[in-house]
């Protein structure tokens, strides 16, 4: 019967560790949070891609977000069904573009569609607002054909003029003749093409304009590394009504919204990371870096952080470095990175609980099956230990007389060699 436990002990313990590697692969989460010196956050982004869709039918409001993985290597497929509403929306992957480029194009049944061109750290980076979008840009909300915002650059086509409204003072500088005017704010002004617009924090020119546009995603390169955009060329029906959407995304980044209608559904739809809200937020403090003396190279680095719990009013403060983990209601922060400028830093997060303590249970029971197969006396391994020991006095007996023997002989050989073979060469 302790036999049998032993073995019953051992299969027990692989069915709950594969049952633990199945908790953590379809319920366990895994991203990454990013935060700055002086402020928090309360979320993080998922290591896994998501495409995403939110739809506003009258006053109902859906939201979904289906894992999916593609690459630039072999064939990629992705068609999917959904009903809101009561009404079906197909979505179908055409191609899926690496390293994807925007273009303008003309489209008869675009909308009026600007090129916004911005300086980043990589050089020029251009960007395509839509009538009806609202897209933050470098840190500017660009709010194009929509009801006006505080804060917000906004912009209008009517009667074929373009024109825009901000709450802030900019200058506009036309590139042709260096002439520079300062538009108040309050002031309904015309947008002007080729003009370099300017707020004191950013600085932007619109290259271009049409009034039936459309943006299509071309394939600058087919190498993919892990830094490198993916973009996605989608087929999206209701009915007899069909749309062609390009998205662009990556792993750990939130993929930027397109919007489109169907019928009276609105759509907004997204490729990227997803973002994940948690129950409490991470401030930061201070990031320290320490470095290997006469060097610039890194020999440790840490994260201050102080812990927020609104719900049980918890202010708890801690310092996260390598092996030394925050572990706070299921979620485990560790320190994965920093930014170049040492004021920020990247905290990889996973929220396991319950896979892990199943793990964690099914290595126990295979500890203890191995400890009763070991030490058992009516198991398989003592059986062989005493047949062993039942045959090794003997055959060891014989065996040490034997190898005594074979060790003598090379000794009693070299006593027996005439003097004159026994010499050393020289």
């Amino acid at each position: 019967q302790q036999k049998k436990w032993a073995i019953l002990t051992f299969h027990l313990a692989m069915i709950v560790i594969l049952l633990g590697a199945g908790i953590t692969r379809y319920f366990g989460q895994e991203g990454m949070m990013h935060i700055r010196e002086d402020g928090s956050s309360d979320y993080f982004l998922s290591s896994e891609t998501f495409l995403q869709m939110e739809v506003q039918d009258r006053d109902q409001k859906y939201a979904v977000a289906e894992p999916v993985h593609f690459a630039s290597l072999g064939k990629n497929s992705f068609q999917q069904s959904y009903l809101f509403g009561g009404r079906e929306v197909r979505v179908e992957l055409e191609d899926f573009i690496p390293n994807p480029q925007e273009i303008l194009v003309e489209d008869e049944q675009g909308v009026p569609t600007l090129k916004v061109v911005i300086g980043g750290e990589n050089g020029r980076e251009e960007y395509f607002v839509r009538s009806g979008d609202r897209a933050r840009i470098r840190g500017t909300l660009f709010n194009f054909g929509n009801p006006a915002e505080a804060g917000a650059f906004n912009i209008a086509y009517r009667d074929g003029q373009l024109s825009f409204l901000t709450n802030m003072p900019f200058t506009q500088m036309q590139m042709a003749n260096r002439q520079l005017d300062t538009i108040p704010p309050g002031k309904q002004s015309p947008l002007l093409l080729r003009s370099l617009y300017s707020n004191g924090l950013q600085s932007f020119v619109f290259g271009a304009f049409t009034e039936h546009g459309n943006t299509e995603l071309i394939s600058s390169s087919q190498k993919m590394t892990n830094s490198s955009l993916g973009g996605l060329a989608l087929k999206v029906s209701l009915g007899d009504e069909t749309r062609q959407v390009y998205l662009a995304g990556s792993k750990g980044m939130e993929g930027a919204p397109r919007s489109l209608a169907l019928g009276d559904l609105r759509l907004s739809m997204s490729y990227g990371a997803r973002r994940i809200n948690l129950p409490f937020s991470i401030r930061l403090n201070d990031f320290i870096m320490d470095r290997y003396p006469g060097t610039n190279s890194a020999s440790s680095y840490a994260s201050e952080v102080t812990l927020i719990d609104p719900r049980t009013d918890l202010v708890r403060d801690q310092r996260i470095y390598m092996n030394n983990i925050l572990n706070y209601k299921g979620y485990r922060f560790f320190q994965s990175s920093y930014d170049q400028d040492e004021l920020g830093t990247y905290l990889s997060v996973n929220d396991d609980a319950w896979g892990t303590w199943v793990s964690y249970l099914g290595y126990f029971l295979l500890t203890v099956g191995m400890a009763l197969t070991f030490f058992s006396s009516k198991s398989r391994f003592a059986q062989v230990a005493r047949k062993l020991k039942k045959v090794r006095t003997p055959q060891t007996a014989v065996a040490g007389l034997a190898i005594g023997f074979f060790l003598c002989l090379p000794a009693f050989g070299r006593g027996s060699l005439p003097p004159e073979l026994n010499m050393s060469v020289v």
